[in-house]
């Protein structure tokens, strides 16, 4: 959530009540700074839904409880319900001017991330032909500090509670998966560095080939996120897992029972799967992007 924006709005609506509740302004309307602040900070944040519509209940909201402390409390009612009248339609005001455009706010942070992915998976194509495990360290390293910046890249806030419940399901349906292909990718990480022997030129080629079509597809969410567009390809993106699977059953022994007698077998095995697993999270997430922008 762009935290900067809420400020700026909490600082705009500060300014004007201490500017109704002093001075000129004053002398017409001896107003209580306490409500007329309480009322205008609780404006200034993001709504779930409608602007207009989620103050007007805040509004009911704050003046009932004026209400139930008028039993409380020996103070005037229609000071206080004017003091909430006024700090909600300044705070609503603020909201008005300088709106949060969530749809841009959240292609910013998946751009970023998008792009952090891409770059992982790059150095791990690069692993499976030159086996250079420093750079694959450096880009867990980026990843998981970009995991960690909370609000400042990773769009954490679509999980806070009272978030806009028209985009709700559409972000967190993006989020989950791109979590999950995330984690598959460490995984894949991990296994590709314990790898020994060797993994076999043909299945090498196979798998390189695959993780460049995963690749692509990082790239093709990239670019529709930057440019609200999603590019056209003629690439057959079942072709080469199929292909993949089929060298691997290859050279797998031919009596399955042995396979728990050999470790290197079983990773093989959970590497395709991984790189599968991530190709089906691609591709669900592409059919899920809008025809046009």
């Amino acid at each position: 959530m762009p935290v900067s924006i809420i400020f700026f709005r909490i600082l705009i609506a500060t300014f004007i009540i201490l500017l109704i509740n002093d001075g000129f302004f004053n002398a017409y309307y001896p107003g209580n700074l306490f409500y007329l602040l309480i009322a205008a900070y609780l404006t200034c944040w993001p709504t779930r839904g409608s602007v207009i519509r989620q103050n007007f209940f805040l509004l009911c909201i704050l003046l009932f409880s004026i209400l139930l402390l008028q039993f409380l409390f020996m103070q005037s009612l229609h000071d206080r319900a004017l003091d909430i009248v006024i700090g909600v339609f300044v705070g609503t005001m603020c909201q008005l001017l300088w709106p949060i455009n969530l749809a841009a706010e959240f292609s910013k942070s998946m751009r970023l991330v998008l792009q952090e992915l891409a770059e992982y998976l790059r150095v791990q194509i690069i692993f499976c032909t030159e086996n250079n495990a420093e750079h694959l360290l450096e880009k867990k390293i980026a990843l998981e500090k970009l995991l960690l910046s909370g609000w400042k890249i990773y769009p954490e806030w679509i999980y806070q509670r009272g978030f806009n419940p028209g985009l709700r399901a559409g972000f967190r349906f993006f989020l989950v998966h791109v979590d999950q292909i995330i984690e598959l990718l460490i995984v894949n990480d991990e296994q590709l560095r314990r790898e020994q022997p060797p993994i076999a030129k043909h299945l090498q080629a196979k798998m390189v080939q695959a993780m460049e079509g995963n690749h692509q597809l990082l790239m093709l969410l990239m670019n529709y996120f930057e440019h609200k567009k999603l590019s056209e390809t003629q690439t057959d993106f079942a072709e080469d897992i199929n292909n993949l699977e089929q060298e691997l059953w290859q050279i797998l022994p031919n009596n399955l029972e042995l396979l728990d007698l050999s470790p290197h077998f079983l990773l093989l095995i959970a590497l395709v799967r991984n790189i599968k697993d991530i190709r089906n999270g691609l591709l669900k997430l592409i059919s899920a992007l809008p025809k046009s922008g």
